[in-house]
Parts: structure tokens; sequence; C-alpha cells
């Protein structure tokens, strides 16, 4: 999957917010741009009590308006909205009046704490273990020392941290597989460590499965993928997996899928927070053989309280009124005036943004839009789908609104 768009990208600033005061809201939605809703539409609805809250006393929510700022934009391409289908249990009909709010930890675990998981990790797999070591090992971690005791003292400080300053992942050697804990709590296996004499890099799969990035059907994708989670139940660790399989396009017209799954048990709120946070991603390689298997489980630990939010028709007004995150250039929007022309807004879901640098985890609505000015894109019939993000939590929790003053930079 291509989470940022390299086709056609220049570098672009980071953006904020850009606020309008007023707006025009447009005429109804049309019926092609909410593709997901209309998947969705024969989900049960879920519904929540308000009675069920207690809304006072929230702490004021800061939004992180730093949009990384490194090459290209987030968007997707792919010759219609229905091609970008997931496995985002949400649906536009389910009436949710709050969400949780956690704060992100930043915690970073031990090194014990590293080798412990590697060692647990192997045994669960029923593998056998041949040594653990920690990157950097300790040789090169004294090595790292030993050069910056010899500089002068008027030079130390000026040193940047090295990867070599410290212990960021444990490995447990299994064979010819590695089992790597990192210092963010993900856990990997990883089967590309070492080319085997006589056999293709990575874990092959049984013949009557694909596993490719651009050769694989949606319903091959399925069966693959109901393989490797019943293959690595011990190391998958869920309860009730539920598929996200997602598939964009490159611009070769090539599909390019994600094979991962979530944590689905429980309520719908439960399902959510799986989905964004507690879920494992099976990656092949360029043969077709399995080369990474990564768990990720966030730490929700630290729990601001549940914060009622806005409905997607409200969030749709907030985007009309140019209210929103988004590192998408601007002079590849469709707009009606000085506006987002509504006839472009693609499909909605319901995320939380979870980056590392995310100071609070906490839930917005991700629009897709469809973007103009990609000739080569345009010549093969395919479109590009920028993403724009609005605040789910209601405005009156929200510090830092910036108005934008209708400058562009």
């Amino acid at each position: 999957m291509e989470k940022a768009n390299t086709v056609l990208m220049r570098k672009q600033k980071k953006r904020k917010w850009l606020v309008l005061s007023s707006v025009a809201a447009a005429c109804a939605i049309v019926a092609a741009a909410s593709v997901f809703l209309l998947i969705q539409s024969q989900k049960p609805t879920y519904f929540q009590q308000i009675d069920d809250f207690d809304f006072s006393n929230l702490p004021i929510l800061a939004i992180n308006e730093n949009n990384d700022g490194g090459m290209g934009f987030e968007g997707y391409i792919a010759y219609s909205i229905s091609d970008l289908e997931n496995g985002n249990p949400w649906s536009e009909r389910d009436s949710i009046i709050a969400l949780p709010v956690f704060a992100n930890p930043h915690n970073e675990i031990s090194t014990d704490e590293m080798i412990k998981r590697a060692k647990e990790t192997a045994e669960n797999m029923g593998w056998a273990i041949d040594g653990i070591h920690t990157e950097p090992t300790e040789e090169k971690q004294r090595a790292y020392r030993d050069k910056i005791n010899s500089l002068p003292e008027d030079m130390k400080d000026s040193q940047s941290i090295s990867f070599d300053d410290k212990p960021y992942m444990a490995v447990a050697k299994c064979g010819d597989y590695m089992v790597e804990a990192h210092l963010d709590g993900d856990i990997r296996i990883n089967f590309g460590d070492k080319y085997i004499a006589g056999q293709k890099n990575g874990f092959p799969l049984p013949d009557k499965y694909s596993f490719t990035y651009h050769d694989t059907t949606e319903k091959q994708a399925k069966e693959t993928m109901q393989y490797l989670l019943k293959q690595y139940m011990p190391f998958v660790n869920m309860k009730s997996p539920a598929l996200n399989l997602f598939g964009d396009y490159n611009i070769y017209a090539q599909r390019t899928f994600s094979y991962a799954a979530y944590e689905g048990g429980g309520d719908l709120i439960d399902k959510i927070l799986g989905y964004n946070f507690n879920y494992v991603n099976f990656a092949p390689n360029d043969d077709g053989n399995l080369y990474l298997i990564t768990r990720y489980k966030a730490d929700l630990s630290e729990k601001i309280g549940d914060y009622p939010i806005i409905t997607a028709k409200e969030a749709r007004e907030m985007l009309l009124q140019n209210h929103y995150i988004t590192t998408t250039p601007l002079d590849t929007i469709h707009c009606a005036g000085e506006f987002i022309d509504e006839n472009y807004i693609s499909a909605v879901e319901l995320v939380y943004r979870t980056a590392k640098w995310e100071e609070v985890f906490m839930p917005y609505y991700k629009f897709y839009i469809e973007l103009t000015g990609f000739a080569a894109l345009e010549e093969l019939n395919l479109k590009n789908f920028g993403i724009f993000y609005v605040p789910a939590v209601k405005e009156e929790y929200l510090a830092n609104i910036p108005i934008w003053d209708g400058r562009f930079n």
C-alpha cells in the first residue's frame, strides 16, 4: 500500500489548518460521492446512550498541526473510489455519541523488556532459539562510546545521536528466521534476513495461495490471509481477527495489496480501537514469499476521557468551510470559488491519527477528495484521491483552531 503518493509529487510545505469564516453550502452530496457508505449500508446500526457519559471536566485537547513535512502528500490512486474499500468497521449509519481519547505515552521499552519479548515470541511459535542479541550489539555500543570519548571535550556535545548509541531492537535468531522486538513495542518476524542457498528468499507459501503485491485478486488475498492467520495464530494472538485488505494502484496501473487483520472482537467501539491500534500486517517479497510479519499494539493505558463527537454530516460541513488538516497541494483541489467543490468528495471514514509524533490519539473523519492536474494518471484512466482530516471531537473541546486569513503561501 502506498501511504503517500509518489506520483508527480513535489515537496510540500507543512500545512496548518485552513479555516475560512463563512461558507455557502452547495447542493446535496451526489450519490456516487459516498461509495464507502453504500458498501457499508447493510451493516447493523450501532447506538449509544447519552446517559452513559459524563462530559463535564474533560480536558481541552490540543490539535497537532504537524503533518510530518516529508516529500509528497497522503493520497491514493485508483480507477474509482470503490477500489479503495477496506476493512474499517465504522459506518455512517452508526450512531456514535462519544469515543475515547488517549494520551500518547511515547513509551520506549527497556532493553531487558525487548529481550524478554523476543524470547517469549519465539517460544510461543515453538521455535528453538540459537541466540539473542541487541542492535546495536554491545560491541558496537562500546565502539561508539570509545569514539565519543576520544574526541576533544568541546566536540563531544556537538555529536548527533547515533543508532549505535543504545539498543533499539532485540533479535532472537531461530534458524534462518529472526524475531525482532523493537523499542516502540512492535514485534516482527523476519523471514528474509538470510538468503538460503537453493531457495528463494523468504518463506514460501503452498502453491495454491497467491501472495503478491501486484498479481493477487481480492478473492485470492482473502484466502491467503485466512491461511496466514491460522498458521501464525500464536503470533497474531487475537480473539476475533477481522480482515483489512486494502489495495490502491501505482503509476504503472498495478494493484497494490496490503495484507492486514485487526482485533475485531467486542462491540463497535472495541472494533474501531482494534482497527486503529491493534493489528497485524503480513508482507510478501518480490518472489511471492512471506518476508515479514509485524504486530502492532499501541499503548492505550493513558485514557484522557470519552469525548462527544460530531456526525459525518457535520464534519462534511466543516470540510466545506475549509476546516481541515491535509498535506494535499492546494492547486490540485477542485474548488467552487474559494471552497472545496463538494461534488469531488468521494468517501469518508472515521479513524484515529496514530502517528508516533501525535501527542494525543483522537478520532478524525478522513475524507477522500478527487484531485486534478495529474495528466500521466488521467491517460491511464486513473484518479488521484487526496486525504483531508476533520476532527471528530466537538469543537468546544479543542484548543487551537487557527484562522486562515485568505492568503496562500
